[in-house]
This record gives C-alpha cells, sequence and structure tokens, in this order.
C-alpha cells in the first residue's frame, strides 16, 4: 500500500519482506507473482481480475498473510456486487 508524511504530498510505496531468496521455491515465487499482478490489477480497478490473481496467492490455511487479507476483505464486498448484478 502507500504511506505519506503529515507534511507530505508525497506517497511512499510499502513492501513486506516475505523470505530470504535463497529460501523461496517455485510455488512461492508463483504466489508473490500472483499477489503482485493482484495489486496491479487492483490499483487498475480490474476487481473481479485482482481478486482471482489474489485468491492464486493464497498459501496454506495455517499461513498468516496479513496484506493478502487486507486486500480480499476490500475486494469481496465488490466481488459479491458484481455476481448478484445481471450483465445487461
Amino acid at each position: 500500500d502507500f504511506v505519506s508524511g503529515l507534511n507530505s504530498h508525497d506517497q511512499l510505496e510499502v513492501y513486506e519482506p516475505l523470505w530470504l531468496a535463497a529460501e523461496a521455491g517455485p510455488q512461492r515465487v508463483a504466489q508473490r507473482d500472483s499477489f503482485w499482478s493482484g495489486v496491479v490489477l487492483y490499483r487498475e480497478k480490474r476487481w473481479a481480475e485482482a481478486y482471482a490473481e489474489f485468491q492464486k496467492a493464497r498459501g496454506s490455511e495455517t499461513e498468516d498473510d496479513p496484506p493478502l487479507e487486507f486486500y480480499l476483505r476490500r475486494l469481496e464486498p465488490l466481488i459479491l456486487q458484481l455476481t448478484q448484478w445481471p450483465v445487461e
């Protein structure tokens, strides 16, 4: 996400270290790539595509991922609306 200082108009992007590069296997790299794709799609307001990418980024049920859950919580109401409204 972005943060800004109290007296600043600049926005700074915040990143979370995930794991050491030497410990990142193919599955972890795929999860990271899906998460980042989801962020890009989210910023482009492509909600359904972003939600799908965030779903692919999920790890095991026991794995705690607050940044991923943050985006999923933001998107779930939008996805629910998109699936309930008929396409004309």
